[in-house]
């Protein structure tokens, strides 16, 4: 079974979301690696990185990061890792498709699938209790915005991670689907965000912040009227704004920087979200690791300001979010790039037999604790009705 280590599709190409997106391909399929690099949680090697990136100019590149990834060069501690994964992947690819006509469907023995019932590593009052400390934080003025997750947890043995993509993908019709397989990582993502795209040395990137349940109930241009004129989900919104314009203007050309478009709102299958887009025209030899080092982690995922909220990440989430909130994404043989922030994603250790993932929502001052806490049930609902549907048999303690 010739299975690939990288397949990303776009499962609906005419969905409203396109005219935020912009994606230059409705799929790329990559198999057979021509050469690798990778780093573990204990180095960090900007040379060894831009080297390998321009050795392989004029080849398709695809690279995973890790959230864990900015404690080398941010000051923030790590908390204990779920498990232990590669920090950074950059993979060149020999063999790589694009627009393939869609998921080519494979035979499974699906009994021999084993997921037991994910658990919530924070219940319901200890993040309650959490929100209100990091709300005290808010108040004290360490933090404006923080983007706080519930980490869920299972034990699992898979036969095929990659059908089980398959399955995520024809439930959740979202723009970054992207299956990556190296190890025993296994990523499996449908997400509704982009991190940053660039075409031809203009940048561009695409927090999202701002979610509000589909329920088709009112008119979708009413439903989405609610949402844009939300003072609260407006707030969160223009605060990572402006963060990644301070992030975008340590790479970019003076002035250049632009707002592109502020509390955009677009529907996906269940849910309508706000998604700014801020551009910028890159200077002249910025390399890969100085975009990463300005940019990354992405400030939807982390909060104003980003080191300090950061450093409460760790201090109050369960455990280290190690792939959760990271990036997938490609650089093309005309060195064009666009990757995705990995969020209603499945991550699957294939040696510990794991399966995690995650849901957050920002605090801000307005925040409301139960509310925010059932936006990150309603985003993890997603997952538990992919799992709830997929074939499989329980698995023994």
């Amino acid at each position: 079974m010739n299975i690939p280590f990288f397949h990303w599709i776009n499962p609906d190409p005419q969905a409203g979301w396109n005219k935020a997106y912009r994606l230059q391909y409705n799929s790329i399929v990559a198999y057979h690696a021509a050469e690798v690099y990778v780093e573990q949680n204990t180095t960090y090697s900007p040379k060894a990185i831009n080297d390998f990136i321009q050795r392989n100019r004029g080849k398709w590149i695809f690279f995973f990061i890790a959230y864990d990834f900015s404690y080398r060069y941010l000051p923030v501690r790590p908390a204990k890792p779920l498990f232990q994964i590669p920090s950074i992947i950059l993979i060149a690819a020999n063999n790589v498709m694009v627009n393939h006509p869609g998921i080519v469907k494979q035979e499974q023995h699906l009994s021999d699938n084993k997921i037991e019932i994910p658990q919530s590593l924070v219940d319901e009052n200890t993040y309650l209790k959490n929100f209100e400390l990091l709300k005290k934080h808010i108040h004290q003025g360490d933090i404006y915005e923080i983007n706080y997750c519930i980490p869920f947890l299972a034990k699992a043995d898979l036969v095929n991670p990659y059908h089980l993509w398959q399955h995520l993908v024809t439930q959740q019709h979202m723009p970054f689907s992207i299956f990556f397989s190296y190890g025993d990582l296994n990523i499996l993502s449908a997400s509704p965000e982009r991190f940053f795209t660039i075409q031809q040395k203009y940048i561009l990137s695409q927090p999202m912040k701002g979610t509000l349940r589909r329920t088709d109930k009112i008119d979708i241009e009413q439903e989405q009227f609610i949402l844009k004129n939300n003072p609260k989900e407006r707030c969160e919104n223009v605060m990572i704004v402006d963060l990644v314009r301070n992030d975008l203007s340590r790479i970019a050309s003076i002035g250049s920087v632009h707002v592109d478009e502020l509390f955009g709102v677009y529907a996906f299958p269940s849910v309508h979200q706000m998604i700014s887009s801020i551009s910028a025209a890159l200077k002249p030899e910025i390399t890969f690791t100085d975009i990463l080092e300005a940019l990354f982690p992405m400030g939807s995922m982390t909060g104003a300001p980003k080191i300090r909220a950061m450093q409460l990440i760790n201090e109050y989430e369960a455990a280290s979010r190690g792939p959760f909130s990271g990036t997938l994404g490609y650089i093309n043989p005309q060195g064009n790039m666009d990757c995705s922030v990995l969020i209603r994603s499945i991550f699957y250790h294939t040696k510990e037999k794991k399966l995690t993932f995650a849901a957050g929502s920002a605090i801000t001052s307005q925040a409301s604790g139960k509310e925010e806490y059932n936006e990150c049930m309603l985003k993890a609902s997603a997952i538990f009705e992919v799992l709830k549907s997929y074939p499989h048999a329980s698995a023994g303690n």
